[in-house]
């Protein structure tokens, strides 16, 4: 149960950074 949470946690906070990274580029691209 623990090591399940530690596994998920990270993996959640990562694909929010990498979505935000995502969205830096495609404003870059549009400007």
């Amino acid at each position: 149960m623990q090591s399940d949470k530690v596994l998920n946690l990270p993996a959640g906070y990562f694909g929010i950074v990498l979505g935000t990274i995502g969205m830096g580029f495609a404003w870059r691209y549009a400007s």
